[in-house]
């Protein structure tokens, strides 16, 4: 999924048609988020989703580019950052009411809020990694995403006992450019199995394989270095 991902928004700033959805994924409905982030310290470049109910097949596809160019927080995506990204995709799964701001585990569940401030009903969402990825407790996680949902008076805990939060979980799956573009190289050979696809990507690009890709293919296929 996060291949067909980058596979969206490089046909996009390339002004190219866009890219035919892969048989291996399927048009199951969820709620899914797409993160983009960039380079060694995987700085967040761009982060949207929707808790609506959304087949896979137009919901990654408009996700990935609501993500990448329209994040109002950031610049869009250029094509030159593009070979520096790393794409999240995140189904959200399991949806619970919690008692309160603390009914909730730290890399397990994300977590959305809604309040009421001064008429204005405020929300704001954050995904399973982040409070664990900040370090944060959860005391400073909901103090946090009270601000994120543009609350700017003083944050007290009768604020945060009134708060509606709902727990969930995702299935997420993050992968880099290069291991994107090693997956499309051998998807272009037709070798279809995926892991095996993607475990070889991966050890590749942490350095410690001598051969370029077109000698490790044939090196498969006739057995000779």
């Amino acid at each position: 999924m996060a291949v067909f991902c980058f596979d969206v928004i490089a046909a996009a700033v390339n002004n190219h048609t866009d890219p035919p959805i892969p048989a291996s994924i399927p048009n199951d409905k969820y709620p899914l988020f797409v993160t983009w982030k960039k380079g060694s310290h995987r700085r967040l470049r761009g982060c949207i989703g929707t808790f609506s109910q959304l087949h896979l097949h137009t919901g990654l596809r408009d996700y990935a580019i609501t993500s990448a160019f329209h994040d109002s927080r950031f610049d869009p995506v250029r094509k030159e950052e593009i070979p520096y990204l790393h794409c999240g995709v995140s189904l959200l799964i399991k949806f619970e009411s919690a008692h309160d701001y603390t009914d909730w585990t730290i890399g397990m569940h994300g977590i959305r809020i809604h309040f009421m401030d001064g008429g204005v009903r405020r929300d704001a969402v954050y995904l399973p990694e982040v409070a664990y990825e900040q370090g944060w407790n959860h005391l400073e996680t909901i103090n946090n995403l009270i601000e994120k949902g543009g609350y700017r008076g003083r944050i007290d805990e009768g604020l945060r006992l009134s708060l509606h939060v709902t727990r969930f979980q995702s299935s997420k799956v993050m992968i880099s450019y290069d291991v994107s573009a090693v997956y499309n190289f051998f998807r272009k050979l037709e070798i279809s199995n995926v892991s095996l696809v993607l475990s070889f990507a991966d050890f590749l690009l942490t350095g410690f394989y001598c051969y370029s890709l077109q000698e490790y293919v044939r090196f498969k296929r006739t057995g000779l270095k």
